[in-house]
Parts: structure tokens; sequence; C-alpha cells
């Protein structure tokens, strides 16, 4: 698992930013739901699980890519 931790000033609770596996969706998303179900500060509908070409240079999808 590839955490990357950090903050935003405009959105409240604790959320992800995951990558989608088209083939698998729901292994990219059981860990985010099981945590929203086990901590009330973690909001799993704010979570988000998409691979826009503009964040391409992000962490998270670069580091999908190379493994």
């Amino acid at each position: 698992m590839y955490l990357d931790f950090h903050g935003h000033s405009r959105k409240e609770s604790i959320f992800m930013y995951g990558n989608n596996y088209s083939e698998k969706p729901e292994e990219t998303r059981v860990f985010p739901y099981i945590l929203s179900k086990i901590c009330d500060y973690f909001s799993f509908e704010y979570s988000r699980f998409s691979m826009h070409r503009s964040k391409e240079a992000t962490a998270r999808i670069a580091i999908w890519r190379e493994l």
C-alpha cells in the first residue's frame, strides 16, 4: 500500500484519492470502504478513484503504473 498524506483546506473529513483498476474496481475501494465503516471521521463518499490524464504526474498514478 502506498500512502501520501497531505491536507486540503476546503474539504472536511478524511478521504482518499485512489486509482481505478478497471478490471476489478472493488480491489481499490475495499480498504477505504471498510475504513469508513469503522471510523466516523473517514468519508468514503468524498473519496475519489479516477485517473485523469491531468493527474498522470502524481505519485499515486506514477507508482501504480510502475507496479
